[in-house]
């Protein structure tokens, strides 16, 4: 396949429908979100040649199957018989290629920030990262109230930090380096960073060693599993062939036989597959076997699901991040003047603010970095005054969310009112009730949002 492709004349309006949908008003909002240049988009978007990576990301990020929008020659291409010689891949410039195609250069909260003109490079943050010796910790079974949900993410006396990494680099070189582990957990809150960190593996892999590393983003298997994942969609994405034949299939298999692979895999909390069970680490450990198992395997977690129930997983090495600091170190005022670096006088005012008597709880809830980022980002469009209440905090947040995550979900005004309304509802009717599980029942979820096939629901 060529290096550079082009959208096929009958998809020229069907992409351009597509920016619209997803929120961007127009191809220059498209190419700041991309940190494309607008030449690029504007190629695009009129059927010329573009970069193959920049091609498919551009596709990603409107929601569309890049094969399915691609122009094809008709003509039969002639074929080479596959031998030894013409298998011969570079699977290193095919993983560097995919990570930059997935996004995975920039921080997860730039397509949030683009718009307001800020992006920042994965240096930019620094989350302290602590090893947690971790005795088992007693099942979780049947109810807990509503109003104890949220303790599941305090520390516990069980955990003793053995060590703590001052900098990211002894992390790498300590644990990553010497090989310390073929398994690793990264697990912590929403929003502690554990996609940033995952990150932050993938180029200390391509900068320092001669590995592959694959990423995989547990949400979009959609029902697959990883071996299925990985010989269809990403090994016809990394080879940039429309079919994927055996020969292709035996290689990357004798790529994890070797010992080089890498394998990447964000948000176990987010996958379908064991989802509906309740036990998305029972199904992790049944197919990381067979030509799989030979690769090194990081993954990130949420904490309540990776301490939910039996682990399957226990015998991974567990790292945990660390929230932001106050005082010394102060981990939240170097990430303030970072974001403002261009405005150190705003930040300032933000620091100050927070010290503020009465701003003890909104302090606690932004020591999380995504927190701390949304409260940024609202301080950048509106520095007059932080709320009051962390509830007049969290109003701000949702909006900033929803804006964030348009390209994936996108939602009308009137759909985010529904949505907030039925949310709220199924909130106060889950703390009326004298218990509930953890995991709200599909019964209690559906009379609220209705039937899984109606629209509230999907939203």
């Amino acid at each position: 396949m060529a290096r550079s492709i082009r959208v096929a004349s009958e998809c020229i309006a069907r992409v351009k429908h597509a920016l619209r949908c997803h929120g961007f008003p127009s191809q220059n909002a498209l190419a700041v979100a991309l940190g494309l240049s607008r030449s690029t988009i504007t190629s695009f978007f009129t059927g010329k040649p573009v970069d193959y990576v920049n091609f498919v990301e551009i596709s990603e990020r409107l929601g569309l199957d890049w094969q399915a929008i691609a122009y094809t020659d008709t003509t039969p291409p002639e074929t080479t018989p596959p031998t030894e010689t013409n298998l011969n891949f570079d699977w290193k410039q095919a993983s560097k290629a995919m990570l930059l195609a997935q996004d995975r250069g920039r921080l997860t909260t730039n397509p949030l920030t683009a718009g307001d003109g800020l992006t920042f490079e994965l240096d930019d943050i620094y989350v302290p990262l602590g090893l947690v010796e971790r005795k088992q910790r007693q099942r979780r079974i049947g109810d807990i109230s509503p109003q104890q949900g949220s303790k599941i993410y305090d520390s516990d006396p069980a955990d003793e930090i053995t060590q703590t990494f001052d900098r990211q680099e002894q992390f790498f070189e300590q644990v990553l380096k010497s090989g310390k582990s073929q398994r690793i957990a990264i697990i912590g809150e929403p929003g502690s960073g554990k996609t940033t960190l995952l990150q932050k593996i993938a180029a200390w892999i391509l900068e320092n060693t001669s590995d592959v590393p694959i990423w995989i983003s547990l949400a979009d298997l959609q029902g697959k599993s990883i071996e299925e994942y990985l010989l269809s969609t990403w090994l016809r994405s990394a080879t940039r062939k429309v079919r994927v034949t055996p020969a292709m299939e035996e290689a990357l298999g004798e790529l994890f036989n070797s010992g080089k692979v890498w394998l990447l895999l964000d948000a176990v909390d987010e996958m379908a597959m064991g989802a509906t069970t309740g036990l998305p680490l029972q199904t992790i450990a049944n197919q990381l076997t067979g030509w799989i198992a030979d690769a090194r395997v990081v993954l990130t977690c949420r904490l309540n699901v990776w301490d939910g129930g039996k682990n399957a997983l226990e015998t991974f090495e567990t790292y945990r991040n660390l929230d932001f600091s106050y005082g010394n170190p102060d981990g939240v005022g170097q990430f303030i003047r970072r974001w403002f670096k261009d405005n150190l006088e705003v930040g300032q005012r933000l620091r100050l603010e927070l010290d503020q008597p009465g701003r003890d709880r909104i302090k606690d809830a932004v020591k999380n970095p995504l927190r701390l980022a949304l409260l940024c980002r609202t301080w950048t469009l509106a520095p007059d005054g932080l709320p009051n209440t962390k509830a007049a905090l969290y109003r701000h947040f949702i909006e900033a969310l929803y804006e964030w995550k348009q390209d994936r979900f996108p939602t009308s005004s009137r759909q985010r009112q529904q949505l907030n309304q039925a949310l709220g509802e199924l909130a106060l009717k889950a703390i009326a009730e004298e218990k509930t599980k953890f995991r709200l029942r599909h019964r209690l979820v559906t009379s609220i949002l209705g039937e899984t096939d109606e629209d509230l629901f999907k939203l």
